[in-house]
């Protein structure tokens, strides 16, 4: 196959991812869409819009606070200042389902780096057909912008693997500035990986423009918050120590089903044990002490194993956060078929991840945001909507996990068909001339 014929086929998976996207924003009907999270966004960025602040407060006065990132308020800003405070929405799905479509080209060419055609072909195609990633672009939610984000600090990375400039460098550190301002949890992850990948001889020399642009981004945000946010406005660790508490509960359980995945709403102790650290750990202690196996249990095991399972768990289901009155996925039977398929084929990804992992053929920059989304996600709230950002690199270890079971299988069924290897004996002169003698007397 010819080089343009493979961008065309890649090229065909993107047209196609396109139409499911645009398809799910355009055709669903979310029930209350700004709602939750989503408020808090929106309220963001209509306070910078109308006071130049980003506050998560209401009313005519919002004090400055840092509750909330600052890169998806800005976002959604932006296209208030371009279709208006109302006229925003469409805009901002439709485009977040633009920046998706693209992930198919991103995709690909990630996993061109380490990978033959056909499976990173194979990524590229599993990317497009996401109900997970297609779900994400119809809500006002940050997962849809930082895949892109983290996708193009995997792209910018690889780039400056390749070759070591001054102006790449300076790309990766401003790729992960612009992914911490929308996700400022990956503050510890990129650090470790510009370092770890900085450490190679040929990238130590432009290592420090990568680390030095990036934290120029970091402790600009963070001054803002030092100077500007008046003591008692609602913080970044305010919203850690309330998402601690939400993850407590084992099997996010605490007394009712009716509460089921949302424990916090019956728990006597609550808001304050996740509004005091003292009272935090006053509490989790106690019931840690009461079940020390059961919390360890949660904790070790169960929460991992329900990140990476496949339906969201604080939301409708399935892949949908928000409920939808009208779901592109009901009203169209392929869209619908894609879902199922690709449902279907999930345990059979993870196992393709697993083994890509084992494999050790895959670069940092996939492995350890893996890593440490899990550990994070593990400590936190284990809801597979967080690993949502994560789809287009795993799809890229699955890829690779696949040709290592094909190549595995391959290299087995040729040792069967050549059935067991003859080991020569020792060598006899004489009986070997007899042997040739006789061969010479069948000819």
């Amino acid at each position: 196959m010819s080089r343009r014929e493979r961008a065309v086929l890649v090229g065909i998976f993107a047209l196609v991812a396109m139409a499911l996207r645009l398809g799910f924003v355009l055709y669903s009907e979310v029930d209350q869409p700004i709602r939750a999270d989503a408020a808090q966004y929106v309220t963001c960025a209509k306070n910078l819009v109308e006071h130049g602040i980003l506050s998560t407060e209401t009313g005519d006065l919002p004090r400055p606070d840092s509750f909330r990132s600052p890169g998806y308020p800005a976002f959604l800003a932006v296209l208030m200042l371009c279709f208006g405070k109302t006229g925003y929405y469409v805009p901002a799905l439709v485009l977040q389902a633009l920046l998706s479509a693209l992930l198919v080209l991103v995709v690909y060419r990630l996993a061109r780096t380490f990978l033959a055609f056909g499976p990173a072909l194979l990524a590229a195609v599993l990317t497009a057909l996401s109900p997970h990633l297609v779900a994400s672009c119809g809500y006002v939610l940050t997962e849809s912008l930082t895949a892109n984000l983290l996708a193009m600090v995997c792209l910018s990375l690889a780039a400056w693997q390749r070759r070591a400039t001054t102006r790449r460098a300076f790309y990766v550190g401003l790729a992960c500035g612009l992914l911490y301002l929308v996700q400022e949890a990956v503050l510890p992850l990129l650090v470790v990986l510009i370092v770890w990948l900085g450490r190679k001889s040929m990238l130590r020399r432009t290592a420090l423009v990568a680390l030095g642009t990036y934290l120029l981004v970091v402790g600009s945000w963070q001054v803002r918050c030092a100077t500007t946010v008046p003591a008692g406005a609602a913080t970044a660790g305010d919203r850690v120590l309330a998402t601690l508490s939400h993850g407590t509960y084992p099997a996010l359980y605490h007394l009712t089903e009716e509460n089921r995945y949302y424990p916090y709403r019956e728990d006597v102790e609550q808001p304050e044990f996740g509004r005091s650290w003292s009272k935090f750990t006053a509490v989790l202690g106690a019931r840690v002490s009461e079940r020390p196996l059961r919390y360890a249990a949660w904790y070790c095991l169960e929460k991992p194993a329900w990140l990476w399972s496949w339906g969201i768990v604080q939301g409708q289901g399935d892949v949908l956060v928000y409920p939808v009155r009208r779901s592109f996925f009901a009203g169209f039977p392929v869209a619908d078929a894609i879902r199922a398929g690709m449902r279907w084929l999930h345990p059979f990804c993870l196992l393709a991840l697993l083994v890509g992992l084992a494999s050790r053929r895959l670069p940092a920059w996939i492995v350890l945001p893996m890593l440490w989304f899990t550990i994070l996600h593990s400590v936190f709230l284990p809801d597979p909507r967080y690993l949502v950002p994560l789809k287009p690199i795993c799809f890229a270890a699955v890829a690779a996990g696949t040709t290592s079971v094909i190549a595995a299988v391959a290299a087995w069924r040729g040792r069967d068909k050549a059935g067991p290897a003859q080991l020569p004996g020792p060598s006899d002169p004489v009986t070997t001339r007899a042997a040739h003698s006789a061969d010479a007397g069948c000819r």
